[in-house]
C-alpha cells in the first residue's frame, strides 16, 4: 500500500519543475468523427458546424517532427463552432510550447483570422470546459500573402487583430505548403510580463534543438492596454473557425514544458502516454464519466482514491464509468486497452 500511494502521490504532485507533456492530440479517430464526441468541447456556437476529422493526416518527409503522420487531421473549415481540448493538469510557470502541423488552402481577407490560441477557462479552479474566458493568448493567424499563392503566419499576446502592437508575422509563405508552428508562452515573474514567441519550420529545417532568436517576438500585452493582462494558468488549447471560406488543416498538436520535437518522450510521471484514451468531463460534479475511445474496444478500468484504495475496478464496454458511490476529491484512473495502460487523475467535487 506504501508503494501504491507513493506512485500516486508521484503522479499528482511531481515537481513543477519537472519536464512534463500536457497534451498530444495526434486525431487517432475516424474520419469524418466529431473532435466534440471525442474529448474536445465546444465553447462557442457549439451547435453549429463542429469541428470534424479530416480523411488524411499532415506529414513530412525531411524533417522527423513527432507529430508527422500519426492518425489523421482536423478539418477548421468554416465559420461556427469553436472547440478547446483542456489538458490533465494545468501550466502556470516556467515556458508552455504548443506545436503543430498546418496547412492553409485558402486565405481569407479577415480583420481577426485566428485559428489556434491557449486557453484558460473562466472558473480557473473549478473549470468548466464549455466556458472559456475571453483571455486567448497565443493566438496565432493566416492572412494574404505578396502574391494569391502566398500567406503569412502570425501571433499575438492577446489582440484578434492579425497586426497589432502586440504582435507580427512571418514572411512569405506557400499556401497549400504543410508548416510546423510552435507557439511558446513565457511566464514571467511580476505583472503583465508574459511574453509570447512564434517558432515557424518548413520541411528539411533542423528542429531538434530550441533557435536562439524566435521567428516571432518576443511580444508582451503590448501599447500598454489593460485588456490583455497575463493569465495565471493555461488549461487548454483551443481551435477556432471564423470564416466559411477558410480551408485549414491542423495536425499533431503537442503541448510541453519543454523543447522536444522529435521524439514522444517518458520523463514525467504524469506524462501522457495515450492522448486518444481519455476521461471527460473532468473535474466534474457528474459522477457519471466518459471514456474516450476512438478504438471503441473494451477497456478495463480501476479507480483509486487517494489513500490507494480501489473504489472500482471493472471491464468497461460501453464508454461510461459510474462512480455514483464515490466521494468529492481526487482519485486516479487506470484505463487499460490492448496491453496498454493510462494513468489519469480526476477530480470530483
Amino acid at each position: 500500500m506504501t508503494k501504491l500511494y507513493t506512485f500516486l502521490f508521484l503522479i499528482c504532485f511531481s515537481s513543477v519543475y519537472s519536464q512534463k507533456t500536457f497534451l498530444r492530440e495526434n486525431f487517432n479517430y475516424p474520419a469524418g468523427a466529431l473532435l466534440n464526441a471525442n474529448g474536445w468541447y465546444a465553447h462557442n456556437a457549439g451547435t453549429t458546424n463542429p469541428i470534424a476529422v479530416s480523411g488524411e493526416g499532415l506529414s513530412w518527409s525531411k524533417s522527423s517532427y513527432v507529430g508527422s503522420g500519426k492518425g489523421r487531421a482536423a478539418a477548421v473549415v468554416n465559420t461556427g463552432s469553436d472547440e478547446n481540448r483542456p489538458f490533465d493538469s494545468w501550466a502556470d510557470t516556467m515556458s508552455v510550447y504548443a506545436s503543430f502541423l498546418v496547412k492553409a488552402d485558402t486565405v481569407i481577407v479577415n480583420s481577426g483570422p485566428y485559428f489556434f490560441h491557449f486557453v484558460q477557462y473562466s472558473s480557473p479552479a473549478v473549470p468548466v470546459f464549455t466556458a472559456t474566458n475571453s483571455s486567448f493568448r497565443g493566438r496565432v493567424y493566416v492572412s494574404p500573402g505578396s502574391a494569391a499563392n502566398k500567406m503569412k503566419i502570425g501571433i499575438t499576446f492577446g489582440t484578434s487583430t492579425d497586426v497589432a502592437a502586440d504582435g507580427g508575422q512571418s514572411e512569405d509563405l506557400n499556401i497549400g505548403e504543410t508548416y510546423l508552428v510552435v507557439a511558446k508562452y513565457s511566464f514571467v515573474t511580476g505583472a503583465d510580463n508574459d511574453q509570447i514567441s512564434l517558432y515557424l519550420f518548413k520541411d528539411g529545417d533542423k528542429i531538434d534543438t530550441e533557435p536562439t532568436k524566435a521567428t516571432l517576438g518576443p511580444y508582451g500585452k503590448g501599447g500598454g492596454t489593460s485588456a490583455n493582462p497575463d493569465i495565471s494558468s493555461i488549461q487548454g488549447v483551443a481551435l477556432r473557425q471564423f470564416a466559411a471560406s477558410q480551408k485549414i488543416t491542423i495536425d499533431g498538436i503537442y503541448v510541453r514544458n519543454h523543447w522536444n520535437m522529435t521524439t514522444e518522450g517518458t520523463s514525467s510521471a504524469s506524462d501522457i502516454v495515450r492522448s486518444s484514451l481519455n476521461i471527460f468531463p473532468n473535474p466534474t460534479s457528474d459522477r457519471l464519466i466518459n471514456i474516450s475511445n476512438p478504438e471503441n474496444a473494451p477497456v478495463k478500468v480501476c479507480v483509486y482514491d487517494i489513500a490507494g484504495r480501489i473504489v472500482l475496478d471493472q471491464r468497461v464496454e460501453n464508454n461510461q464509468i459510474d462512480l455514483s458511490h464515490c466521494l468529492n476529491g481526487m482519485y486516479i484512473v487506470q484505463l487499460t486497452q490492448s496491453n496498454e495502460t493510462v494513468s489519469k487523475k480526476l477530480v470530483l467535487h
